[in-house]
């Protein structure tokens, strides 16, 4: 719970004092891992960007995967980063683009997706999953 605490406070004091003004480089906020360490997992927020679009939310995300993952469609990547956008309401988050790159730390040979539909992020084989403590902290700032 302590931690919930410290996520929800950093990301409100965080998303005030930035989101009037775009800033010069991301203001990455780590919701879980650590990218000191390469067997971790790590998903971290741009709360410098952080936008409204009516009742929803949009922010970048981006995942360092510890290990490489081949989609169906046969490509490779370790790390992505996603715009998503936030539905408090409805309590989903879903992809508006996504770029995903080859390599871990966002390196190497990268493609971009649009998604035009609506495609719910999962969080598949991210554990703990992180889209509760993403939602959580996300629709506390008003």
């Amino acid at each position: 719970m302590h931690k919930m605490s410290a996520l929800t406070y950093g990301l409100t004091v965080l998303a005030f004092s930035c989101a009037p003004v775009a800033t010069a480089a991301p203001l990455w906020f780590t919701v879980m891992g650590d990218l000191t360490e390469p067997t971790a997992d790590t998903v971290e927020l741009n709360v410098g960007e952080l936008s409204f679009r009516g009742e929803k939310k949009a922010m970048d995300l981006r995942v360092n995967l510890a290990a490489q993952r081949t989609m169906a469609s046969g490509e490779k990547y370790q790390s992505y980063v996603s715009l998503i956008e936030i539905d408090c309401l409805a309590s989903a988050i879903v992809h508006v683009h996504q770029t995903r790159f080859e390599q871990a730390g966002w390196r190497g040979a990268s493609s971009f997706q649009n998604f035009p539909e609506i495609r719910p992020m999962a969080f598949g084989g991210l554990v703990p999953n992180p889209k509760d403590t993403i939602l959580r902290a996300a629709c506390q700032v008003r």
